[in-house]
């Protein structure tokens, strides 16, 4: 997202990060499409939330970060402002050279738990960059020194930590100035998406067109920088749960057709129990049918031969009649 303007003297209440609703996105993700509807002035966190919460619908996730840097620091003596970030805290520092804010960075530091802002104090002591890791809107309310007019600069940074983006904005103590940076938001995915992006113009340099995300390689990464060897890990710890997920669904397919086939195998084993069953009862069906015919046969036998004897002698007891 873009810087907010700066508005001399004016009331931190009356600055936003110039995202609205019609900022909202369409996110067309290998599970699916969504329609992600974003609230007026949401930050980089709150964004990435609303991404999350259909990462299940469309396979898209998203993360946010918030990267500033105060510098050029005119006069000495003792500087106070509130910081905003996931809360609102109170940061004063007694300031003894121009060339080393350490004083601010201790202050800053000491804060860190309520403000959720992490302040890293340059090498040469004469800047502070500032990361909210959660991509809250990194603000500077009533920036103040009594030696009048001090000034002090704040910009944003991009995700890298170290490059300037955007106009950065001049603070100066006479007007008890306020100034507000926002974030980044970085959607990832282990397929090819695509973002349409809404008609604000905050979220994405060109409004109102489709975003093809590019993949990341691990070898085009300089992991010399520390944000850059963060990053590859991260790439790294995607791919390798890229990988994992496969694998557990090659292993559900596998279990799958185990399942299968240990049905497929129980279901012959009672087929062939009973075809032998189907086998044994037609040979005992057809051992039944041979018996029956054999005692026939041996019944008209027996009748012949009953007949053949006796037919003799009943002839000759007629012929003595």
């Amino acid at each position: 997202m873009n810087n907010a303007g700066n508005f001399r003297g004016s009331i931190y209440a009356g600055i936003d990060n110039g995202v609205t609703s019609l900022d909202s996105i369409t996110i067309q993700g290998f599970m699916g499409a969504e329609y992600i509807e974003i609230a007026d002035y949401s930050s980089a966190k709150q964004i990435a939330e609303t991404v999350n919460t259909k990462s299940d619908l469309t396979g898209v996730e998203a993360k946010a970060g918030t990267y500033a840097k105060i510098y050029n620091l005119s006069k000495t003596g003792e500087v106070s402002f509130t910081l905003h970030g996931s809360s609102e805290v109170s940061i004063t520092a007694t300031i003894d050279s121009t060339s080393d804010l350490s004083p601010l960075y201790e202050d800053l530091e000491s804060k860190l738990a309520a403000s959720h802002i992490t302040p890293k104090l340059s090498a040469d002591k004469g800047s502070i960059y500032l990361y909210a890791e959660e991509g809250e809107n990194i603000g500077i309310e009533d920036f103040y020194n009594p030696t009048i007019p001090t000034i002090i600069e704040f910009v944003g940074l991009e995700p890298d930590g170290e490059t300037e983006t955007g106009v950065s904005k001049t603070l100066i103590s006479e007007f008890v100035d306020s100034i507000l940076v926002g974030g980044y938001v970085e959607f990832q995915s282990n397929e090819p998406f695509i973002l349409f992006s809404g008609t604000g113009g905050r979220l994405f340099t060109t409004s109102s067109s489709a975003h093809i995300p590019v993949l990341e390689a691990v070898d085009e990464i300089d992991v010399t920088l520390e944000k850059n060897a963060e990053k590859a890990l991260e790439v790294i710890e995607n791919a390798t749960g890229y990988v994992e997920r496969i694998r557990s669904d090659v292993q559900a397919y596998e279990s799958g057709f185990e399942s299968i086939i240990k049905r497929l195998e129980s279901a012959s084993e009672q087929m062939e129990r009973s075809k032998h069953r189907v086998i044994d009862a037609d040979l005992a069906s057809e051992t039944v049918k041979l018996s029956s015919a054999v005692i026939q046969i041996q019944s008209q036998n027996a009748l012949v031969t009953q007949a053949n004897r006796l037919i003799p002698e009943y002839s000759l007891f007629l012929l003595r009649q």
